[in-house]
Formats: structure tokens, C-alpha cells, sequence
């Protein structure tokens, strides 16, 4: 058995060599593509991780497959090898512009480049990437602003909410929030919503196309959502910061009761108390 394993292990390792060496060739047109990585000096730091990052596509693609050969055929290489300029190098690019750039530019872009196949781990798509503490600076800027981009890849962002917390448009891209975490302060969870209830936003867009369109059917909100399992400590906070929020809500817009109370309400004494409720805005001028 364990000779079995180490034999597979060799011939493994002779497959994933033979596909490095064919690999170079690619990168090294690439290189030339003014489309792709041209216009810049030669950076063999780059080249190697693209490198790294063909061969593994490749090597995935030959182990995902059912063969009787233990080779990659010089048409399945090439094959592969287009598939991952379309389905990787490029959405990649795309993260960082597809703008022209002169020989500076180009060599910063080589750099952001790198930066970014560094920091893949091999299991994120190009369509959705991860931002976390440890993704460095560099490449937390350039994923921000292409997904700020339409029509840019990363599609999807899975970000902290402290690393996400500034350079991203997010109110351009979404209305739906759902908070995770319960606060004490009711103006920390308003903050999380006016990431996406601004001016500008998604949902203002679809407010005015549903504006005119006639004010049809059901109004577009901004939804906000809370993860809350009853009997935990997290919904004994989220009780007293509902109270809180309450508190606000009577002071600074004069509502009688806490939002959760209204829908119980009947329809009489729901409008009894709308027209009880004080009003705090400012008198119109005649």
C-alpha cells in the first residue's frame, strides 16, 4: 500500500513538473500581449506565480477528469491554458482597470498583479473574493475599487465589517442589510444602515423608476434584517437596544410606540394615534 501511494505520489510529481515547464511558454506571451501583462519590464516574480497559478488550474482539471492517460495532451494543455486567460488572468485584469496605461502605470499594474495572486489562496473565484485583516493594503484597494465598477469583477465581496467599513460604494450595489452582531447603540446599527440608505442609492433608484412607473404594486424598502436566536444572551441585548432605539424615535420624530407594536395595532386605533402623535417638523411658510 504504501509503496502504491509513494509510486502515485512520483508520477504525480513528474505530471505537475512537465506541466510547469509547458507553462512558461504561455506566461512568457502574456508577457509580450499588450492586452494582458505588455507594456512593462519583465517581472519574474509575477511570472513564477503565474506560473504556480496555471499549472494548479491545469492539475485541478486532470484530476476532476476520468482518464485511462496519466498525461496532459498538448491539445488539453492548450485548451486549458485559454480557459484560464477568459475565466482567470483577465477577470483579474479587471479587477485592476482595462484602461491603457504607459510604461509606469504598467509597471504598478504588474505590481497589483502580483499582489493579488499572492494574497488568492486558491479557492476564491475571481467573480467573488474575500477581504479580511490579513489581505494586504494593496490589494484591499484595488478589490474596493473594482468592486465599485459596474460590471467588474469581484461580483461578490465577502467583507469584515471593520475592513469594510470604508472604500466601498455599497449603497450603489445593495439594499438589503442584515446585522449579525447586536450593539448597545441604536446609532451604531443606523450607521450600518446608512451604508446603503444614502443618496444615490439602489433603493432610491428603484423608488423613482417605481415612481414612475405609476407607484404600482408594492414600494421598494431598504430592508434590514437581525440574526437573533431567542433565549440567548444576544437577544437580551437586542430587546434593551430596541427599547433604546424607541427612546430615540419618540424624542426626535414623536412616535408613540415601538415599531415591532404598530402591525398589532387595529386599524381605528392605528389612526388615532398617528393623529395624536406630535409632529416635529418645521411649520410651512405660507
Amino acid at each position: 500500500m504504501r509503496r502504491a501511494l509513494a509510486d502515485s505520489h512520483k508520477a504525480y510529481e513528474r505530471l505537475r513538473d512537465k506541466v510547469r515547464r509547458r507553462a512558461k511558454k504561455p506566461v512568457v506571451a502574456w508577457r509580450a500581449d499588450p492586452a494582458l501583462l505588455g507594456g512593462a519590464p519583465v517581472d519574474r516574480e509575477l511570472e513564477s506565480a503565474l506560473e504556480d497559478h496555471l499549472v494548479s488550474f491545469v492539475l485541478d482539471d486532470f484530476l476532476a477528469t476520468t482518464s485511462d492517460s496519466d498525461e496532459v495532451t498538448d491539445e488539453r494543455f492548450d485548451a486549458l491554458t485559454v480557459e484560464f486567460v477568459e475565466e482567470r488572468l483577465r477577470p483579474l485584469l479587471g479587477e485592476l482597470g482595462d484602461e491603457d496605461a504607459d510604461e509606469e502605470q504598467a509597471v504598478l499594474r504588474q505590481q497589483a498583479l502580483r499582489a493579488l495572486l499572492e494574497d488568492d489562496d486558491g479557492r476564491q473565484s475571481f467573480h467573488a473574493r474575500l477581504l479580511q485583516g490579513a489581505t494586504r493594503w494593496e490589494t484591499r484597494r484595488y478589490l474596493q475599487a473594482a468592486f465599485n465598477r459596474p460590471g467588474a469583477s469581484p461580483w461578490v465581496l465577502i467583507a469584515q465589517s471593520q475592513v469594510g467599513r470604508e472604500g466601498l460604494n455599497l449603497h450603489e450595489s445593495c439594499r438589503v442589510v442584515v446585522q449579525f452582531h447586536a450593539e448597545w447603540n441604536p446609532a451604531v446599527l443606523e450607521q450600518q444602515i446608512g451604508r446603503v440608505d444614502r443618496k444615490g442609492s439602489l433603493w432610491e433608484q428603484r423608488a423613482r423608476k417605481w415612481l414612475e412607473d405609476g407607484a404600482q404594486g408594492e414600494p421598494p424598502f431598504v430592508e434590514v434584517r437581525q440574526l437573533i436566536f431567542e433565549g440567548t444572551y444576544d437577544a437580551f441585548q437586542w430587546d434593551r437596544v430596541m427599547r433604546r432605539q424607541h427612546v430615540f424615535d419618540a424624542s426626535l420624530f414623536g412616535s408613540l410606540l415601538p415599531a415591532e407594536a404598530w402591525d398589532r395595532l387595529p386599524e381605528g386605533r392605528l389612526g388615532e394615534l398617528l393623529a395624536a402623535a406630535p409632529s416635529f417638523r418645521p411649520p410651512r411658510s405660507k
